[in-house]
Formats: structure tokens, C-alpha cells, sequence
């Protein structure tokens, strides 16, 4: 099959925005002949060619790149009072969705591609009246559910009643544009149902998988090393990592200090922090790493004793506690860090209230060989 793809940049650096895409593409890239659409974000450090993604198993026929527009601090707030629909989804209407309909009219046109898949919930309304193809979205996870959690999180009540209303301009918005799409495809059950598009709509559930030959746990005799580590990554200039790596920073760490000694562990954070006030906040403890973006992750997670996962915002599916998973650590972590996961607490991993996170790293790290029995479990199961 011929499929047209619009998408974020799907290889390296990966995270938890592009992760998600590469290992779906990595997957399809054997069976069916593919284009992509890179859409370049202003944060984007990558060198974005076909021979990077031939390199990592994702080969594209061409690759075109159109630039996502940074807009001003006047186009937000012009979206914020004037608009019904997300703030900023009028400026990006105005300036990006013509560029990046010429682009893919002109391919549909020369190349005639089987399907048009598009990556990003936010560009459905760029492409939604397309008729030439086949169209299926990815919505992954539901923002207005995601804009919703951040609300119920906030205890500044105008910010509260701000992100409400982003949540309910975000559902109309889904609602509006995703039944043009012949497909809808979620990341998990959750997220379809808090959307709840009409029974006319074709809605599908693929839940999200990591490489578990790339990620896995240390070979045989392998010595994990001393104080044990605890691990959490992410990419913290999206706020639900902010909210959690602050927790682990202002509320786990203390605890484990008392009950462990300020020696006796070590918390690792890794992923891009470009927030220099967060860098700081975060220093000042003795026992927090601050290990920024690193090359191999799954180097940094088997070395790990445990992971913790204090999340108390979001939606879908957590990649960041599947790739845990996989390098055969146990997972301390909320109901809401194991979301869209149909494992057994318990076996599979630690699920408690946030405030019990703390506790629970500290049974674990003095159980041994109960640690060892949830990570092979947790690794099983991902596979």
C-alpha cells in the first residue's frame, strides 16, 4: 500500500511526542510504500533527512518539510478572546494549513497514495475536507480530556477556569472536525470514550508498544550499581512532567531521605529541561541527577533499581512506564501513570494513590527480590 503520512519528526531524539510515531512507521515501513510530511516544530534540533530515517528503519520515498508557526503572544490572546475553537488553532488555520495543503494536494496528485494518515490531532481541521484519498487520523490521546485533568489540577482558580474552557473548546473541536476522517484511531479505551464521537464514526483502539529488543534489562550477571538509582524521564516542557519530576523533587525525595539517608539512594532525572528556574529548583537536592537528554536510554533505566511514576495529569497511554516495563523495572506509579494498561496491580507494578508513591519506593528498595519479581513480571508483560 501507498500511504501518505503527516507527521512529526519521527526520529531521533525521541520522546514521548514523537516516540509513539516511530515505532508505529518502523513497523509499517517493511509492507507498504511510504511519503512523509515532517511537520518542524520551532523546538526541533534534529537533522531532518531521508537517510536519518533510513538509518533507524523508517525508508521514505521523499520527505517534505513544512514549518510549524510560531505565533505571537497577540495571536494567542486573540485565540483565547475571540475564538471558539483552541487557542491558536485560528492562526495555525490562517498560516499553516494553505502551505501544507498545496503540499499534499500536489503529492496526492502526482503519487496517488492508497491512504492519507495523519499524526497529530491538532492538524485534522488542516486536512479534514480532503477528498482525493482515504483519510485516517491518529488522535492518539484526547486533548480535551488531557486539558480537563491540568483544570481538575490547578488550584489557582482563574487558571482552573481557563484550562475548563480550553477542555470544552477542545472536545467541540474534536467533535467538529474527526467524523470527516474515515478512521479515528485512539491510543486506549479511555481516551475513545471521553470523546464519544457518534456510532456513525469508525473508531479504532491501538495501544501504543516500545522496541523490547532495544529496551531491555541488563544481561545476565550484570550488577546494578550503588546507591540504587531511581529513574523517571520525560520531556519536561510538557506540564504533566513538571507537575511529577516537582513531586518527586519536593515530596518523594525528603521522604526517602528520612527513611533512607541522605546516601542511601539517587534519583535520575532524564530529558531535555530547558526551564532554567526548574534546572535550579531541582539541583539544590543532593541526592536528584539532573542527566538531561541521553543517548541511551535503556543504559539509564536497567541500571535503575526501580521507577517512579508520581503522574497526576494526562490521558492515553504512558510510553514512558512501557519502556520501564520493558528494561525489567518495577514501576511505582498512579492510576493515572498506568492509564489505557490492562495489567495486574500488584504483579505488573505498584499503582497507588500520589501520596503513597513514597512509601512504596522505600518497601521496595528494602525488598530485593520482590523488586526482581515485579520487573520480570512488568517485562513479560510487555512483551
Amino acid at each position: 500500500m501507498k500511504m501518505l503520512h503527516i507527521c512529526p519528526w519521527p526520529g531521533p531524539p525521541l520522546f514521548g511526542g514523537n516516540t509513539y510515531v516511530h515505532h508505529f512507521l518502523r513497523n509499517l515501513a517493511p509492507r507498504h510504500r511510504s511519503r512523509l510530511v515532517v511537520i518542524r516544530y520551532p523546538y526541533d534540533s534534529a537533522v531532518m533527512t531521508r537517510e536519518a530515517l533510513a538509518d533507524v528503519g523508517i525508508p521514505a520515498e521523499t520527505l517534505d518539510i513544512v514549518d510549524w508557526p510560531q505565533a505571537t503572544g497577540l495571536d494567542w490572546a486573540l485565540g483565547v478572546t475571540l475564538s471558539r475553537w483552541p487557542p491558536g488553532l485560528g492562526f495555525l488555520q490562517k498560516v499553516l494549513t494553505p502551505q501544507l495543503k498545496r503540499k499534499v494536494e500536489s503529492i496526492l496528485a502526482e503519487w496517488k497514495p492508497d491512504l492519507l494518515v495523519v499524526w497529530r490531532a491538532l492538524l485534522a481541521a488542516a486536512l479534514h475536507d480532503v477528498r482525493a484519498v482515504p483519510k485516517v487520523l491518529h488522535a492518539c490521546d484526547s486533548y480535551s480530556m488531557v486539558k480537563r485533568s491540568r483544570a481538575e489540577n490547578t488550584r489557582d482558580p482563574v487558571r482552573r477556569l481557563l484550562r475548563l474552557m480550553f477542555a470544552r473548546r477542545y472536545a467541540r473541536y474534536e467533535r467538529e472536525f474527526f467524523p470527516h476522517y474515515d478512521e479515528v484511531i485512539f491510543i486506549s479505551q479511555r481516551d475513545a470514550d471521553y470523546v464519544a464521537l457518534s456510532p456513525e464514526v469508525s473508531v479504532s483502539v491501538i495501544r501504543n508498544g516500545v522496541d523490547t529488543e532495544m529496551l531491555r534489562p541488563l544481561g545476565p550477571g550484570a550488577v546494578k550499581p550503588l546507591p540504587p538509582r531511581i529513574v523517571y524521564h520525560g520531556w519536561f516542557d510538557y506540564l504533566p512532567n513538571v507537575v511529577a519530576v516537582r513531586f518527586l523533587a519536593d515530596k518523594i525525595g525528603p521522604r526517602l531521605e528520612r527513611e533512607l539517608g541522605r546516601s542511601g539512594f539517587e534519583i535520575r532525572v532524564c530529558g531535555q529541561m530547558r526551564d532554567h528556574k526548574l534546572r535550579e529548583h531541582l539541583a539544590r537536592r543532593p541526592w536528584m541527577k539532573l542527566m538531561g537528554y541521553v543517548d541511551d536510554l535503556q543504559a539509564e533505566l536497567a541500571a535503575a533499581a526501580v521507577y517512579a511514576a508520581p503522574i497526576s495529569i494526562g490521558g492515553g497511554v504512558k510510553n514512558k512506564v512501557l519502556e520501564a516495563m520493558a528494561c525489567g523495572l518495577p514501576v511505582v506509579g498512579t492510576p493515572e501513570a498506568f492509564s489505557g494498561l490492562d495489567l495486574t496491580p500488584g504483579a505488573h507494578g505498584v499503582l497507588c494513590p500520589l501520596d503513597s508513591v513514597a512509601g512504596e519506593l522505600v518497601h521496595l528498595l528494602r525488598d530485593p527480590e520482590r523488586c526482581r519479581h515485579i520487573g520480570e513480571a512488568a517485562r513479560e508483560w510487555v512483551v
